[in-house]
């Protein structure tokens, strides 16, 4: 891939995660807990793990663990993508 592609999928990749980042914000929210949209805190993964284990429906408890595990792989993949185009 050239440059521009490589710069296309990093974008891509930042706006699946602020879009994920997001749902999981607005599920802590309606969960009842305080969050800030633009301070990335570590203390809101441990809340989303703790509202994860306390869902009673399976299908939300599904849901949201998609939404964790995409926020992680996406992660590895962003940090992929910037260690290949600095060698």
């Amino acid at each position: 891939m050239n440059d521009s592609q490589d710069l296309i999928w990093m974008i891509a990749i930042v706006v699946l995660a602020i879009c994920l980042w997001l749902i999981m914000l607005f599920i802590l929210k309606k969960a009842g807990r305080k969050v800030y949209f633009f301070v990335v805190n570590p203390w809101d993964y441990i809340a989303f793990i703790r509202i994860i284990t306390k869902e009673k429906s399976v299908i939300n408890k599904v849901r949201y663990l998609l939404i964790l595990f995409l926020q992680i792989v996406l992660v590895v993949i962003y940090i992929f993508c910037l260690v290949k185009n600095r060698f």
